[in-house]
């Protein structure tokens, strides 16, 4: 068997992909349009490329599944622990309805991992906490990039999706070191704000327990709860736990709590204050006796299905009023809504692939169309406010947020749609190539395998026969069988 990180250093010390990373990784706004790249090379090249540049890479597909198959298959190349999945809720925009806790957790988790690897610009310097802590500070901050190469796998509609702004994710993070001095009361009514909700035990993400000096909370993207024992004001003892047996690990030294929600629920007043601004006379009774009946939870706190259609309300605004862009819905809006996406949490110059940049355009498109139309079908009903903000990204607003990453467009078309904006870069032709189809003829497969093999290649073949056709290509090998196949 051939190990695929021999293959990867192959494919990574290539003259033309050392050219490509080494071009990358001295423009930090680089607009590169590489072809021909077939649709199986893109992940291996991707790979190579986070190799050779040693930061944190987001690839880009155009759909769910296409994004499970690439978390996949970039797995196989980098490693399990290299590769992460950000993935997209199924909610559609203006939909009642909140994304599962397995998005929501694997979402934050690549949020956590970012400021793990450092502190990109727009991300507040985490303070100590406070007894008074309440409003962001949004300066920005110089990055401090670790030497680590892991790769995001996102589809589009993930970008599409706002999530905490960098400086909202610094202020929703705790950290807590064995010894040090933290007030219980503090610490929980921090946690309360933030949107941790109170449970008699704590078995889900998002939830947390104080039992005299020992305080329970699963934040989101943890595989386990963790224990929080104090002796007075002092953190004595930090442990991950079994929600089931509550057994408890070996200590930690340090650990970090995360936010548990995409939204900051600590913006409550004022979202409050925006809901309230809104004109519903337009709503239709039994749907305005729904909106009442859901911004009365919200006051309370409360955690319900469909929280999340509120999301937009607890966003930064600013106070310019004229929309970013041409948005009918904005202009009719008391307030602009500033909508964060993954891309934010990039460290300036990290790398952006994407799988073919003219159908991600397309595709979020499409997806604003049929959100428009749905928007128009439920004012029209009277389920919906007319000056309700828009949940979702645009692509223009995609592309000015990713103003100081490097954008590579993988594609197997020659030239750029818009050649103003891609500078070109050709890769060599045999450096990728469609392989021949056999069509299940396994004694043919082998033949073509045994014949590469005689002239030098190296041939790695993936499939779920993989140790029938090694015993195969190997009886060949040995009994020097050159004879063309005539079967499958």
């Amino acid at each position: 068997m051939t190990d695929l990180a021999d293959i990867l250093r192959e494919i990574a010390g290539r003259p033309a992909v050392e050219e490509l990373a080494a071009r990358l990784a001295g423009r930090r706004s680089a607009r590169l349009h590489v072809a021909p790249v077939i649709g199986a090379a893109r992940v291996p090249l991707t790979a190579a490329l986070a190799m050779l540049l040693r930061r944190p890479l987001l690839y880009v597909v155009h759909s769910g599944d296409a994004a499970l198959r690439a978390h996949d298959d970039m797995a196989q190349w980098l490693g399990p622990e290299r590769v992460l999945l950000f993935p997209a809720a199924d909610a559609l925009p203006y939909e009642h309805m909140s994304p599962g806790p397995d998005v929501l957790a694997a979402r934050l988790r690549v949020l956590r991992r970012l400021r793990a690897e450092g502190v990109p610009a727009g991300y507040a310097e985490e303070r100590p906490l406070q007894e008074d802590d309440g409003a962001v500070d949004a300066e920005s901050s110089a990055f401090s990039l670790q030497p680590s190469a892991f790769v995001i796998v996102a589809p589009v509609k993930a970008l599409t999706q706002p999530t905490l702004t960098p400086a909202e994710l610094a202020h929703a993070t705790v950290r807590l070191r064995r010894g040090e001095e933290i007030s219980p009361d503090a610490l929980v009514a921090r946690l309360i704000t933030l949107g941790y909700r109170p449970a008699p035990t704590v078995e889900e993400p998002g939830e947390l327990n104080r039992r005299g000096g020992i305080l329970d909370v699963f934040p989101p993207g943890d595989e386990l709860p963790l224990r929080i024992e104090f002796f007075g004001d002092e953190v004595d003892s930090l442990r991950r736990f079994d929600p089931v047996t509550q057994r408890s690990e070996a200590q930690a030294r340090e650990v970090t709590v995360g936010p548990p929600h995409e939204f900051p629920l600590w913006r409550r007043a004022e979202a409050l204050a925006r809901i309230r601004a809104l004109d519903v006379s337009g709503l239709r009774r039994e749907a305005r006796d729904e909106w009442e009946a859901a911004v009365a939870r919200l006051e309370q706190g409360e955690r319900f299905e469909g929280r999340a259609l509120f999301a937009p309300f607890f966003y930064d605004t600013t106070n310019d009023q004229r929309p970013t862009t041409n948005d009918s819905v904005e202009e009719r809006s008391s307030f602009v809504v500033r909508r964060s996406s993954l891309l934010q949490h990039l460290p300036p110059g990290a790398l952006v692939a994407l799988n073919d940049a003219t159908i991600l355009e397309q595709h979020v498109a499409d997806l604003d169309q049929q959100a428009e139309e749905r928007r128009a079908l439920h004012v029209e009903a009277g389920e919906l406010p007319r000056s309700f903000p828009r949940p979702y990204l645009r692509w223009d607003e995609l592309l000015a947020q990713a103003g100081q990453l490097a954008l590579v467009n993988l594609t197997n078309n020659e030239r750029p749609a818009d050649g103003r904006s891609w500078e070109r870069y050709a890769l060599p032709e045999p450096l990728f190539r469609p392989a021949e189809l056999f069509g299940g003829q396994l004694r043919r497969m082998v033949e073509d395998v045994v014949q590469r093999l005689a002239t030098g290649e190296r041939v790695a073949v993936v499939t779920a026969q993989a140790a029938r056709i090694d015993e195969l290509v190997q009886e060949a090998l040995r009994t020097g069988d050159r004879r063309p196949a005539t079967g499958g």
